[in-house]
């Protein structure tokens, strides 16, 4: 007697409809980042760029770090510089590139 085979469709996300999603997410982040006036909301709308997928990608990281670079230095925000350069310490620490990782996480400091 054979048993029948149940088959569970899953919808597939490629990689690249991670990238995108997360990209979106992380975009319209900083897009409020870049709207909000008051520093600790601010501050707070930066941290919750970690949870996004983000740090599972180190080219979209130091395409974070460029967008919030250019914030950063707009709005004279020295935090958000920080944690600009931050993100680009991350990114080129995840890329294996440890010598501009640190130079990027001393600017950080």
């Amino acid at each position: 007697d054979a048993l029948p085979i149940l088959i569970t469709v899953l919808p597939a996300f490629s990689q690249e409809d991670i990238i995108q999603s997360t990209r979106k997410e992380v975009d319209s982040i900083l897009q409020n980042i870049d709207r909000e006036k008051d520093p600790e909301k601010r501050f707070d709308l930066i941290l919750s760029i970690y949870d996004t997928r983000v740090e599972g990608y180190p080219l979209l990281i130091l395409e974070t770090f460029q967008k919030l670079l250019l914030i950063a230095k707009k709005t004279n925000d020295i935090i958000a510089e920080s944690n600009a350069y931050s993100f680009a310490g991350q990114g080129y620490r995840l890329s294996a590139n440890y010598i501009r990782a640190l130079e990027y996480h001393h600017k950080a400091i």
